[in-house]
């Protein structure tokens, strides 16, 4: 079942670019057809035309996936009030 509220086409690298390209970045329980569908729909809004695009493509989606995870971690409650801890220290 998809939960997706974004719907788009499916968009991957071309297959000459594949061999250019390491295992997507997932960790855990992350499932590729999530990191595929996360993938097309940053695709979807600006499609990439030449290799330097796709390399650029990647680098974002990569980084936006890894700012996703820590967003949605159990950790992310430790770090986000470690700072307001911090500062009421005299």
């Amino acid at each position: 079942m998809n939960n997706s509220l974004v719907t788009t086409k499916h968009i991957s690298l071309p297959t000459e670019l594949e061999s250019l390209f390491g295992d997507v970045p997932l960790v855990g329980r992350e499932r590729r057809e999530d990191y595929d569908a996360f993938f097309s729909a940053i695709a979807a809004a600006e499609v990439p035309i030449d290799a330097i695009d796709w390399m650029l493509l990647r680098d974002l989606v990569d980084l936006a996936w890894e700012i996703r995870r820590f967003c949605y971690s159990p950790a992310w409650g430790y770090f986000s009030t470690f700072g307001a801890t911090m500062s009421a220290v005299p």
